[in-house]
């Protein structure tokens, strides 16, 4: 039977600020002429990062014991039921990543502790049809500010002791090879609403992270095609209540 982590704050097994990572388990062996090869190998995990700072004494003691009751690592390992932690929704199948247990008392009776999570199975994240266009915010904007758009090229490069530099252009070289740059692109969002949050999961999920391709809509009103995520990997750093960071990396394949 599952182990449920206790109820910190609301309904929430956490405190603000703590750090959510989806990583979806995908290969990646994209060729030369920047085709993309990439395939799904098992379903996405997820890691948590909490950190209880400050707790007051009971709340350490109930950390404690729900430590004590896991065992370390032990629960959720080997084939034992795992722990549940509840945040925006409940997840399953978790278990510690360390054997340890540390509380600091900064001052009197007033502590902080740390400790992190991953799923040792997964658990059905419902990551539904992939393909869909990469989603707007809420607001109707592409991103939050700042935001980077690049143009790749693809060179090889041979630099000689003596000076010489040879180059060959893979990208734009005609044939086999793309025509021209291809688009990449960066968000780094500091302040995202739960909401939009939520809609980007559900994105990146679809797509089992950097697996599948999609339509992206450039400021300038271009659509490309042929998107994918850059990472197999989504951090979600929660720093309050609708208010959550997301680095997020696109690329353009031919």
């Amino acid at each position: 039977m599952a182990t449920p982590l206790p109820i910190i704050r609301g309904p929430s097994s956490a405190l603000y600020p703590f750090v959510q990572t989806f990583t979806c388990q995908t290969e990646v062996s994209d060729s030369e002429a920047g085709n993309a090869c990439r395939w799904p190998t098992g379903p996405p995990r997820l890691r948590f990062e909490f950190a209880y700072n400050p707790l007051r004494q009971a709340n350490k003691n109930t950390l404690k014991a729900a430590f004590n009751s896991a065992q370390g690592q032990f629960t959720g390992g080997g084939g034992t039921a795992g722990l549940t932690v509840t945040t925006d929704i409940t997840y399953t199948d978790l278990t510690f990543d360390s054997d340890e247990f540390a509380a600091v008392e900064q001052i009197t009776t007033q502590y902080g502790v740390r400790w992190s999570l991953n799923q040792s199975i997964p658990q059905n994240l419902s990551p539904g049809a992939s393909g869909g266009a990469f989603p707007l915010l809420a607001i109707g904007a592409m991103s939050l500010l700042p935001y980077t758009q690049k143009l790749r090229f693809q060179t090889i490069v041979s630099e000689m002791p003596s000076g010489p530099k040879y180059t060959y252009a893979e990208f734009g070289a005609g044939g086999l090879f793309p025509s021209g740059g291809l688009m990449a692109w960066t968000f780094d969002e500091p302040s995202l609403t739960d909401a939009d949050v939520n809609t980007k999961v559900a994105h990146f999920l679809a797509n089992w992270g950097n697996a599948y391709p999609f339509s992206f809509t450039d400021e300038d009103a271009t659509v490309y095609s042929n998107v994918y995520y850059a990472s197999p990997v989504m951090t979600i750093s929660r720093q309050e209540l609708n208010r959550s960071r997301i680095t997020t990396g696109l690329v353009q394949m031919a």
